[in-house]
C-alpha cells in the first residue's frame, strides 16, 4: 500500500502546476476567481499544525512540508503516531489526492459564512467548493489581498458535517484550467447561457 502523505504530497504537487479560473454567480453578482496552489500551503491543509503530540524525525520550515514528504524524510508511519492523525490528518490527504479530479470536473460553488454553518467553526474563508463521488470533498478557498486569486484555506472529507448546509450556493458559469508551464487553457465546463 502506497504511503498516503506521499501520495498526498504529490498530488498537491501537481496542483501547483496548474491555475482555475471559476466564474460563478447569484443573483446577478459576479465571482470571478484564479485558484492557484502554492507549495508553502501544503503544511497547513495536510494538517501538520494538529501534529503537535509527536517528534518528526526532521526539523523543517512550514515552506518546506511538501519537499520534506517528497524526499521521503517524513512519511505517513511518522505522523500515523500522533492521536490526530486518523479524525484531523488522515480524512485532508485522502481530500488532497481526490482534489485535482474533482476541479477538473463539474463540482458546486458556495459562498462560505462561517457563522451560517450548524455548530462552531474555526474555518475563515470566503467560498467553498464540493464535489467528489462517492466521497464530499469540501475546498475552502479564501481571496489574497482583495484581488481576483483565491488560495486554499483547507481541505477535508465530508465527515458528520455537511458545510454546504446553509451556504448560498453560486451558479457556475467557466471552469478553465491553465497550465502555467505551457500557459496552454483548457475550458472544463462552460454554462450554456454564459460566453466569454
Amino acid at each position: 500500500m502506497m504511503d498516503l502523505l506521499y501520495q498526498a504530497a504529490q498530488a498537491w504537487l501537481a496542483l501547483t502546476s496548474y491555475e482555475y479560473h471559476i466564474v460563478c454567480a447569484r443573483k446577478q453578482k459576479l465571482h470571478d476567481l484564479y485558484l492557484r496552489f502554492a507549495p508553502d500551503e501544503f503544511f497547513h491543509v495536510a494538517g501538520f499544525q494538529h501534529l503537535h503530540d509527536i517528534v518528526l524525525p526532521v526539523r523543517f520550515s512550514q515552506a518546506k512540508a511538501m519537499d520534506k514528504v517528497l524526499q521521503g524524510a517524513v512519511t505517513e508511519s511518522h505522523i500515523r503516531k500522533s492521536q490526530s492523525y486518523v479524525n484531523s490528518v488522515s480524512p485532508r490527504l485522502q481530500a488532497i489526492v481526490q482534489l485535482k479530479k474533482i476541479l477538473d470536473n463539474y463540482f458546486l460553488t458556495y459562498s462560505f459564512d462561517p457563522k451560517k454553518t450548524p455548530g462552531y467553526t474555526r474555518i475563515c474563508a470566503s467560498y467553498l467548493i464540493a464535489g467528489g463521488d462517492p466521497d464530499v470533498v469540501f475546498l475552502f478557498t479564501d481571496r489574497k489581498n482583495g484581488t481576483k486569486e483565491v488560495f486554499s484555506r483547507s481541505v477535508f472529507l465530508l465527515d458528520q458535517r455537511d458545510y454546504r448546509q446553509n451556504q448560498t450556493k453560486l451558479t457556475l458559469l467557466l471552469l478553465e484550467r491553465r497550465n502555467l508551464q505551457t500557459q496552454e487553457c483548457t475550458i472544463l465546463y462552460q454554462h450554456e447561457n454564459y460566453t466569454v
